[in-house]
């Protein structure tokens, strides 16, 4: 990762509590590339400067250019276009709360409103935007608006810890979801009988306490001109590269003999046509979705309805090119408080690897490590990666690029949110893989054929740069001995790599087919096919868990792909559902995740 400090602007107005100094500290978060590109993981924001500080309107513009290796795009047998993007997001740290917390983005730079022509802009929630590459993009960041909590009471409670606000100082509210009956967004309303963390409100200065009532969802927000920031205001931005999905029919199960694989109802292995978003029939019926297995982890499940609201991947929908890497698990766990650090890892032990307890030699190429010593809680712990296993962190062979394995499905879901994605769900992982309108291959890999080349030995371990051999391989199974883990995301491109080589999916999707099994949601459970497919809000709750509407549990979770650990090959062909319904919450070296956005 690159930590490079850029403007500082110091506030030449003074506030109640003194200067506003903001200081950025650009931490990108870095995924993959093209097929056809060298290396991945280069998605790269640079030149970032705080520019038009309104220290009255509480807000300031991110500048900053944005870039990676290979912009594509195409259009696929629907005739519909493809292509990737920036998934750009950012985060704040005030020294007198102790809390990184996300941030909101407004339009008034040069990024605007989300487009759903050329899918670019600042998305409706504000949570992020997706961006093409490009210098000199700014967004504005409304600094003063930062979480806080409320209760439904006679009167509304306002918890926001070390606010230094005093009585009747003005102050707006916003969300991400509904504020509770009583309080309107954007309507002024003045503190009333503070405390070091908490005040009601009224809506004229001294009158009565404000009433809530009813129910609420998402994050609340408060916006007070007054709030004391004191000096030390820190700013990580983060970006992800993903690949656009367009709208469009496609097909689940290949026809082969894949475990569990998707077929139509009343035909013997037809694969299933998707051809709405609206909600499908699941039954052994002429023209539904059905499976060939109806037990065990491979099973369709029961009859019944997949919902409109379940992301069946006809609509259009963005896909984070690469698994999530060691390298942005790490910055995600740095973000956080100690108590949501806690229930983010396995082991707290100074200098043992996070996510196996009472080791401090790595496994399975897992190495995002505890410092020594781990401070005394509450202070947050500083993670880092240390593949090489030298005991010093961040260094070019410690394996950021790696992808991510051990995590649980609370991890992942904690992560998404934090970041302001979603699961995919297996039907979305299939289109993705397969592509739209195209005709199945029967048991073929995600790269869209039946050959494969098993890697063997890594040249330049850990590095940006890791590569396998032979030359040509595109996958690795059966833990060979020179390999012991994950490979670095991407790890089968090279410059002059085909689809088949560099192991890509028809839309440049990347280990799709091996490397680590992708955590997806369920078509097979009914807590699966409750999902909703709500995105992430950026925030998380104070135990470190993601708390999105509608996720599922871990029982709604499935695993599609198959891993380098695996002793066959077949759990990596692209319509294999041998553990596509998993309801295991714990830890294993063959998993990973990555996320998903719907398209607007």
């Amino acid at each position: 990762m690159i930590n490079r400090p850029t403007d500082t602007i110091r506030s030449k107005q003074k506030k109640q509590a003194g200067l506003l100094a903001l200081f950025f500290l650009l931490l990108p978060v870095v995924c993959g590339l093209l097929p056809d590109t060298a290396f991945a993981n280069n998605v790269s924001v640079s030149n970032v400067k705080l520019q038009n500080l309104d220290a009255a309107a509480g807000t300031i513009e991110i500048k900053f250019d944005v870039s990676w290796d290979n912009y594509f795009n195409g259009t696929d047998a629907n005739d519909q276009a493809f292509f990737d993007r920036a998934w750009v997001f950012a985060k704040f740290y005030r020294a007198d709360t102790g809390v990184w917390d996300h941030v909101p983005l407004s339009t008034g730079g040069t990024v605007a409103a989300y487009n759903t022509t050329d899918k670019t802009g600042i998305t409706a929630d504000g949570v992020g935007a997706f961006l093409k590459p490009g210098a000199n993009q700014t967004f504005v960041w409304q600094y003063t608006h930062v979480p806080v909590t409320l209760t439904i009471a006679s009167p509304c409670v306002v918890t926001y810890t070390n606010h230094g606000l005093p009585a009747n100082s003005p102050i707006t509210f916003s969300t991400t979801g509904a504020l509770p009956t009583g309080i309107t967004a954007g309507n002024t309303y003045y503190v009333k009988a503070p405390t070091a963390n908490t005040f009601n409100i009224s809506t004229s200065p001294g009158q009565a306490n404000v009433n809530t009532s009813g129910s609420q969802s998402g994050q609340q927000r408060i916006n007070a001109p007054a709030i004391m920031f004191g000096d030390n205001v820190q700013v990580k931005v983060f970006a992800i590269e993903m690949v656009y999905i367009p709208q469009g029919a496609f097909t689940v199960g290949s026809g082969g003999t894949e475990a569990g694989r998707f077929r139509e109802g009343a035909t013997t292995n037809t694969p299933y046509e998707i051809t709405t978003e609206g909600a499908i029939s699941i039954a052994n019926t002429a023209g539904n979705l059905w499976g060939v297995s109806t037990s065990g982890n491979s099973t369709i499940g029961t009859t019944g309805t997949l919902p409109v609201a379940f992301p069946k991947g006809y609509n259009g929908f963005f896909v984070m090119k690469y698994e999530t890497t060691q390298g942005q698990y790490r910055d995600f766990l740095n973000s956080l408080t100690r108590a949501q650090q806690n229930n983010r890892i396995y082991t707290q032990n100074s200098n043992y690897f996070t996510f196996y307890n009472s080791s401090t030699t790595v496994n399975y190429r897992n190495g995002i490590r505890n410092p020594n010593p781990v401070p005394a809680s509450p202070t947050p712990i500083t993670f880092g990666c240390d593949l090489n296993n030298n005991g010093v962190f961040n260094e070019a062979s410690d394996g950021e690029w790696v992808g991510c394995n051990y995590p649980t499905y609370y991890d992942a879901r904690a992560y998404l949110d934090w970041a302001g994605l979603r699961f995919m769900t297996e039907l979305e992982f299939e289109k993705a893989a397969r592509g739209g309108g195209v005709t199945p291959v029967a048991d073929a890999y995600a790269w869209g054929t039946t050959d494969v080349t098993a890697a063997t030995g890594l040249t330049d371990s850990g590095t940006k740069n890791e590569t396998v051999t032979p030359s040509g391989a595109n996958t690795a199974y059966n833990n060979p001995s020179a390999i012991g883990g994950p490979l670095r995301a991407g790890f089968a491109a090279t410059a002059a790599s085909n689809r088949v080589q560099s192991g890509a999916s028809y839309y440049g999707v990347m280990d799709l087919s091996g490397n680590n099994w992708e955590k997806v949601i369920s078509v097979g459970s009914t807590d699966g096919r409750a999902y909703t497919g709500l995105h992430g809000d950026g925030c998380l709750a104070s135990d470190g868990a993601g708390n999105v509407t509608g996720w599922p549990t871990y029982n709604g979770q499935g695993l599609r792909g198959g891993g380098f650990y695996d002793s066959s090959l077949v759990y990596q062909l692209l319509s294999n559902r041998t553990n596509g319904v998993w309801t295991d919450s714990g830890r294993n070296q063959n998993v990973g995740f990555r996320g998903a956005r719907t398209a607007a």
